[in-house]
């Protein structure tokens, strides 16, 4: 639909009648009539024949058909989009056609779990085309099915695989049939950002959005939420999870009345913002939050899931050594994350660090798709007092943002070390081979951020081999220790002497070994 080479790698496997749709064995219908699952029960495209019930239909059929009624409910009854146009009886009946093909196995370089095709342009007055669509999902969502990659490496298809993995993708392309009967805005990133969103506004338990999440976080220069590319809008599926935890459902929906009555994308996306006192400005200024407070610092009640996001790749991640000056450009709706860190106050303390996220909140440009629009402002970091500069407290350090604040947005997030303190024994004792982590004291003068030199003796004093004997510092508990969570030699239960040495000071102790 969006990636004309990979649609024709996948539509490749599929099988087609002289009608143009695809072709399979058998057909069941929904209980209600709205849908038509077509499968095969022999051959490469088989779906998984067990069927419980015995009512002659397998039971993922059976299933298909029931998540689909779901999501239809949720999208007509509970949230009020309009139902989806009806394709005047091909595929064998009125009913929405999905076809059940196996898609998922052997591509290179992209992952399929379904695809939706516009097939009959419904005529009717309106700035986009609209249509009536038919969907392709996979057989059976087998945890086996492989994709393979131009750099040599291969991975699962699917991160929910199974019955998981059908349901979200029922949800996911069943609104695909909803978005065209209001028209195709040609800015594929929507489509997907609302069907990415749907996924999980249907079925909340899914985890499968979270493989986004990781890859926006790795690069948000390249994932930009004004560029209309498909693969962007499964990035940004969270900045719909936001809106919906701020507005409910009604934006969601009113972007795609927006678009039905002929505004592009982004502009159906302002118009519904407005409607709830907001903007696309205000939403993405204010969504910066949303971002920071994730993975180890998420906070209950933002965005679900959170405490599952990586750490987020820095743009500039600096240390500072009393003045930093640092200039950004960013394109219409463009995240950045800047991160500077302050050594601690002593060898005891943890470093402080000031995490900046900028966005460009030039709506104007973003809708009217400008795209050399690009907007500039500078960051100051210094120990010398400014005019307008913010004290980053308690440090004698003063940021300075020297740029338009109509068009750019910054969130300041400053992180304070904490004391850390020495311990004189190794913990957990007695440890358990393999079932825990082993942390080993270090000399009380070790710095937080420094390296020592381990050994370790049985109960003879022979010296047991370790791959390295140099180990860098970690916290544990507030405790500067040296923490092993793979022990780098095999260790019988017994006693065992250890000594820890930084500089010139050594720390010596016993530890046991238990099965």
């Amino acid at each position: 639909m969006y990636n004309k080479d990979f649609k024709d790698r996948v539509l490749s496997t599929v099988y087609f009648d002289s009608t143009g749709r695809p072709k399979n064995q058998c057909v069941a219908y929904s209980s209600d009539g709205l849908f038509a699952v077509h499968y095969d029960t022999s051959g490469g495209n088989r779906v998984p024949l067990v069927d419980l019930n015995r009512n002659g239909i397998p039971d993922y059929v059976d299933s298909a058909l029931y998540y689909l009624e779901y999501a239809y409910k949720v999208y007509v009854d509970v949230m009020g989009f309009d139902p989806p146009p009806k394709d005047s009886g091909r595929g064998g009946s009125d009913a929405y056609d999905f076809y059940l093909w196996e898609i998922g196995n052997g591509l290179a370089d992209e992952v399929a779990y379904g695809w939706t095709i516009p097939d009959i342009e419904i005529k009717e007055p309106g700035v986009f085309q609209k249509f009536a669509c038919y969907s392709i999902l996979d057989n059976d969502f087998s945890p086996y099915d492989t994709a393979f990659f131009s750099n040599g490496t291969k991975r699962a298809t699917f991160r929910e695989s199974g019955y998981l993995g059908l349901k979200i993708t029922t949800a996911h392309e069943l609104h695909h049939l909803f978005q065209f009967g209001y028209g195709d805005p040609n800015f594929p990133s929507f489509n997907e950002m609302t069907s990415t969103f749907m996924e999980w506004r249907v079925h909340p338990e899914t985890k499968d959005y979270l493989q986004f999440v990781a890859s926006l976080f790795r690069d948000l220069q390249k994932y930009v939420l004004s560029d209309p590319t498909y693969y962007v809008g499964y990035r940004y599926a969270i900045f719909l999870q936001y809106l919906y935890k701020r507005f409910g459902d009604f934006p969601i929906v009113e972007v795609w009345r927006n678009i039905g009555r002929g505004n592009s994308a982004l502009l159906s996306l302002e118009l519904a913002l407005k409607a709830c006192g907001s903007s696309i400005s205000e939403a993405l200024a204010n969504f910066l939050p949303y971002l920071y407070y994730s993975g180890s610092r998420a906070r209950p009640n933002l965005l679900p899931n959170a405490e599952l996001f990586p750490e987020v790749k820095y743009y500039l991640d600096q240390k500072f050594n009393g003045t930093s000056i640092s200039n950004h450009i960013l394109r219409p709706l463009e995240i950045m994350a800047l991160r500077f860190v302050f050594p601690g106050i002593t060898f005891e303390t943890l470093n402080d660090t000031l995490v900046i996220y900028l966005a460009n909140i030039d709506s104007y440009s973003a809708i009217n798709q400008i795209k050399d629009s690009v907007r500039e402002c500078t960051i100051i970091l210094s120990e010398i007092p400014t005019g307008n500069g913010i004290q980053l407290y308690p440090r004698n350090v003063f940021y300075q943002f020297q740029g338009d604040r109509n068009l750019i947005a910054d969130s300041l997030f400053m992180s304070l070390g904490y004391k850390t303190f020495a311990t004189t024994s190794a913990f957990p004792n007695p440890w358990k081979f393999g079932k825990q982590h082993l942390n080993f004291p270090v000399p009380p003068n070790a710095p937080v951020d420094g390296s020592v030199e381990l050994r370790i003796f049985d109960s003879n004093l022979n010296e047991i081999s370790l791959p390295s004997n140099t180990f860098e510092i970690s916290i544990v508990n507030k405790i500067r220790v040296v923490s092993l969570e793979n022990f780098p030699a095999n260790l019988p239960s017994g006693v065992y002497f250890f000594k820890v040495r930084y500089k010139d000071s050594e720390i010596f102790g016993k530890f046991s070994v238990i099965d």
